[in-house]
């Protein structure tokens, strides 16, 4: 499965291993597909400011969020019952946000199940968080927060863990993405750029 804007939009596209048999799984104009992933033969998406789920042998999608919040950064559960994703719909709707010492940043992390579409709040801080990564066992989840003042990857441990932060940046123009879990639940890759207009590495701790 791969993403294209062959048809003039980024749609979720399949094909054989070899690159024949090409088929256009979604049809969707006006807002590319982003965020892919992928659990079971079945692809959670962002399109807009909404999640949708793609059923990748019926070819079957439905929208999973109905509202005008913003959504964004899904990412499956290991239980694959369930879609944990980043949304600000826990923030005031104000023409002018300005964070106060203690409140709520603009995003806190929520998590949709697939049978109902029922909601749940995992994580609102004082900071913006986002870029869920589930543990594959289920017991950590990272996310990225600037809830310290600057932009950190942050770890909760399920059952009554508290949060904390893993690389205690001290710069709040760094910029760091996409946290990755090795098989073995016990280190986190990431890329991060601490330098204003740098370029992103990548890096990797121990958990």
């Amino acid at each position: 499965y791969f993403v294209s804007d062959r048809d003039g939009t980024m749609n979720i596209w399949a094909m054989k291993e070899d690159g024949t048999d090409k088929r256009q799984l979604t049809k969707h104009s006006g807002w590319d597909v982003r965020g892919p992933e992928i659990d079971r033969g079945r692809i959670v998406y962002q399109l807009g400011a909404d999640l949708w789920l793609l059923d990748a042998k019926t070819g079957v999608h439905r929208r999973i969020t109905h509202d005008l919040w913003d959504e964004k950064e899904p990412t499956w559960t290991p239980a694959g019952d369930a879609i944990t994703f980043a949304s600000d719909r826990g923030a005031p709707v104000v023409l002018h946000p300005v964070k106060k010492p203690g409140g709520f940043g603009a995003y806190g992390i929520y998590q949709v199940r697939v049978a109902d579409d029922s909601l749940a709040l995992v994580i609102d801080t004082a900071g913006d968080d986002h870029s869920p990564a589930w543990s594959p066992d289920g017991t950590k989840l990272a996310f990225i927060s600037d809830r310290g003042g600057a932009p950190d990857l942050w770890l909760l441990r399920l059952g009554g863990g508290a949060m904390k932060p893993l690389l205690r940046n001290q710069n709040p123009e760094a910029r760091i993405e996409g946290p990755a879990w090795s098989p073995a639940c016990d280190r986190l890759a990431y890329a991060a750029d601490f330098r204003p207009g740098g370029e992103a590495q990548g890096g990797n701790l121990d958990v």
